[in-house]
């Protein structure tokens, strides 16, 4: 899992399953993006949406997914892993950490 330190800079961040994301609630450190309300999802579960990446990230799981900045996700839902969504990205189905996306 993605192990929220700092904003993304140049290089591509770590999607590691060994560390659990930070919820953006209970950190106290900023997220790699500065959300809006429109961004930021509800109390309910996020179902069968579109979402954009905003930064690049190299999956390190097999449950994971790689992705560059630009790629869009298909059928994009709430996972069971704080932090993460589910979508599909060119045929594939995979966890995203949350905070790399921006739904559309």
């Amino acid at each position: 899992m993605v192990q929220w330190l700092a904003p993304p800079s140049l290089t591509t961040p770590s999607c590691s399953p060994a560390v659990t994301p930070r919820s953006p609630k209970s950190s106290s450190l900023p997220l790699p993006f500065a959300a809006t309300e429109a961004d930021k999802p509800s109390s309910e579960s996020i179902i069968n949406r579109k979402a954009r990446a905003v930064y690049p990230c190299e999956a390190e799981h097999s449950s994971e997914l790689s992705f560059e900045i630009g790629a869009i996700f298909e059928d994009v839902q709430t996972s069971r892993e704080p932090g993460w969504l589910e979508g599909t990205l060119n045929g594939k189905r995979g966890l995203i950490p949350q905070n790399y996306v921006k739904l559309l």
